[in-house]
């Protein structure tokens, strides 16, 4: 009897085999060159995540893909990485190497094209902030390092690009560079983040070497982070906000007007806990009220390396730990998820802003009250008690 050979089982079955078989995109692209068949299996699974590093051929590449109709419309997610290995801090003018700004100009081609991915639901761009971006102290005017131009170049192509994304629900920006640019204004910008119903970014606050440098770190969560990404961001239902730095969130970041109907999971990494009295000439990011309004929908609640300001002419804030977390176990009435998490000696800590903010010694850490302790623990007893609850009625 002769061999009937794999091509002759069902369609739904061999899909099967290659999702078995298939672990690994190399094997995955092995199988595509098999035969016409398996090519037609395995190209949704071997394009549906694609990784682009800043090197020429990746970059060449990204083109070819959004060239290819047949292929770019398996695409779901695109990362796009800086290469650690390209040495970005030395400068065009004193390499005298045009690599560097021909992958940024790729980049930027591609993010202003991304329509011709009609299925895109991800972008995730990991930047990798260079030795010149921590040495150097940024202005205004001065040159910008290749890790800053390279992020720019990308941005500034998702913001030039006028057609719609119809199907992106999902950003993820680590190592976003605190640049206040004008791109954030752009309406293809605005029309991205009203799309987003997951949004997840670090930001990077490299430069702390003059007053300047703190002022455009504050102008960008002031005048971009606030009005341009989260106010527009609506539809949002994961939200995760993060800093570099050890306190780092200490900004013009204004919350007050930001709600977000659907909101289900919430992660907060070095945020200043601001305390209200602390100064009312300044717009304080009022993040305990933040949170309670969204105690309907809000399900689970990540805090790291968070903490309480103290006002200056007080030696203990005038909010306290306990009392958050008691108004969470109050208010917050669908959280079932809970992490609190404090990277210090001191389990519980207050950022005291005794000097400028280009000091090295700008926070003091002061134990929290007899009471912060106790009244966190109450808070994980209710969290799991409800967590117990939603598993019976689940069954």
């Amino acid at each position: 009897m002769p061999f009937a050979g794999i091509h002759p089982l069902p369609f739904e079955l061999l899909e099967e085999i290659m999702d078995y078989v298939a672990t690994s995109p190399q094997e995955i692209l092995t199988l595509r060159r098999v035969s016409k068949t398996f090519c037609s299996l395995v190209t949704p699974t071997a394009f549906r995540e694609i990784v682009i590093h800043t090197t020429d051929k990746s970059t060449q590449g990204f083109l070819e893909l959004l060239a290819s109709a047949d292929v770019a419309k398996h695409v779901r997610v695109i990362q796009i990485i800086e290469d650690s290995a390209v040495p970005y801090s030395v400068g065009i003018e004193e390499s005298g190497d045009e690599r560097y700004e021909r992958v940024w100009n790729r980049l930027k081609t591609a993010c202003s094209t991304l329509h011709l991915i009609p299925a895109l639901e991800s972008l995730v761009f990991t930047f990798l902030p260079d030795e010149e971006s921590w040495m150097k102290p940024l202005t205004y005017d001065n040159k910008l390092s290749r890790y800053q131009l390279l992020h720019l170049h990308v941005l500034e192509g998702l913001a030039c690009n006028p057609n719609p994304l119809p199907a992106l629900r999902s950003l993820q920006i680590d190592d976003w560079f605190a640049y206040p640019d004008e791109c954030y204004a752009a309406a293809p910008f605005q029309r991205i983040v009203a799309s987003l119903r997951d949004l997840r970014f670090l930001v990077q606050d490299t430069n702390y070497k003059g007053a300047l440098d703190r002022f455009l770190a504050e102008d960008f969560w002031a005048d971009v982070i606030g009005p341009r990404v989260l106010l527009p961001a609506a539809n949002l239902e994961t939200l995760s906000m993060s800093c570099n730095l050890e306190f780092g969130s200490l900004f013009r970041l204004n919350l007050r007007s930001i709600t977000f109907p659907c909101l289900t999971s919430l992660s907060l990494s070095n945020f200043v806990w601001d305390d209200v009295r602390c100064d009312p000439q300044v717009v304080v990011p009022e993040a305990e009220d933040f949170i309670v309004r969204h105690g309907k929908t809000l399900k689970k609640l990540e805090l790291h390396n968070c903490a309480i300001c103290v006002p200056q002419d007080r030696p203990r804030p005038v909010r306290s730990w306990a009392a958050v977390w008691n108004r969470f176990a109050n208010e917050l009435s669908e959280l079932v998820d809970l992490v609190v998490e404090f990277n210090f000696s001191q389990q519980y800590v207050y950022f005291f802003p005794l000097c400028g903010f280009d000091s090295d010694e700008a926070f003091f850490l002061l134990r929290g009250t007899e009471q912060d302790s106790p009244a966190l623990q109450g808070l994980f007893t209710v969290v799991e008690g409800r967590k117990g609850l939603t598993s019976r009625d689940d069954d």
